[in-house]
């Protein structure tokens, strides 16, 4: 009986222990990740003291892009304000506001809890949190905006990358999976509108549909189907969701140019090989 007691006073002590220790470790890393996000404020004010602007992305003021869960994620709300992010634990996030300048805890869960019902409670991404997302990423790819494509896809890859890294335990599969098929139309639609614009100078109509026939050549459209869809009267919404550009502007051709879809880094970052996290009633 006493073995007993003392093999259970040693388990708890030892349980006691690793308690504390992943509490050391979490005060640690946000310590850690608040030291660096006060460096990286300090370079984003003196960029706009310099340039008279906020960066477009930290690519601008020479930070390169990582990978992984311990990273800040900056995000230019509008010209004059920024947040900078990080995933602190389940569903947490640290926000500093640049307009205030001060730092807030948020949370974006919500519950699932049914009375009566076990052992299929998971955690849900709330509403607004989409919606938050979605508004950036349709900033991200405005067709007018000013910018490379390979620009356009770096600001997607921090946009798309803190998102998923604060709910990577929620069960988001299958709305990542609808938005990543609007999100795609998005880029092609951003690359129809480029090649107006690359002959926008000239005042002749036919440049625009020459230059988008030879493009549809080179992507494989048959020179029938090139002129007929050079010259259509669709809007580019409209041409961008269809076939012709779905055939030709495909995944793998937006990859090799630096996209990265959204299931892709779900799938580096989520437990368990994508595998969501459930909670069941004992």
């Amino acid at each position: 009986m006493k073995k007993y007691n003392y093999l259970l006073t040693g388990i708890g002590f030892i349980l006691l222990l690793i308690f504390f220790w992943i509490i050391f470790l979490k005060d640690a890393r946000e310590n850690r990740l608040m030291k660096q996000s006060q460096i990286l404020i300090e370079k984003i004010e003196d960029f706009r003291k310099t340039k008279g602007r906020l960066p477009n992305s930290l690519y601008e003021i020479g930070i390169k892009e990582e990978e992984g869960i311990d990273v800040l994620y900056y995000d230019k709300r509008d010209s004059l304000h920024y947040t900078i992010s990080f995933g602190t634990s389940l569903g947490e996030s640290m926000f500093f506001y640049s307009d205030t300048k001060q730092w807030e805890d948020k949370y974006g869960f919500v519950p699932v809890y049914q009375k009566g019902v076990k052992g299929q409670y998971q955690l849900v991404v709330e509403k607004n949190r989409w919606k938050q997302l979605k508004a950036k990423l349709k900033e991200a790819t405005r067709k007018t905006t000013p910018m490379s494509f390979e620009e356009r896809v770096q600001e997607i890859k921090q946009i798309q990358r803190g998102w998923i890294n604060n709910f990577r335990l929620a069960n988001i599969k299958g709305k990542l999976l609808e938005l990543e098929g609007w999100l795609r139309n998005r880029l092609r639609y951003c690359i129809w509108y480029h090649w107006n614009r690359a002959c926008e100078l000239t005042t002749v109509g036919s440049n625009k549909r020459e230059r988008k026939q030879k493009n549809l050549i080179r992507l494989g459209v048959s020179h029938k189907d090139a002129f007929r869809w050079s010259r259509s009267r669709l809007g580019g919404w409209a041409i961008a969701q269809s076939p012709i550009l779905n055939t030709t502007i495909t995944v793998d051709r937006l990859i090799k140019r630096g996209y990265e879809p959204l299931l892709s880094w779900y799938k580096k970052v989520a437990p368990d090989k994508f595998t969501p996290t459930l909670f069941p009633v004992v």
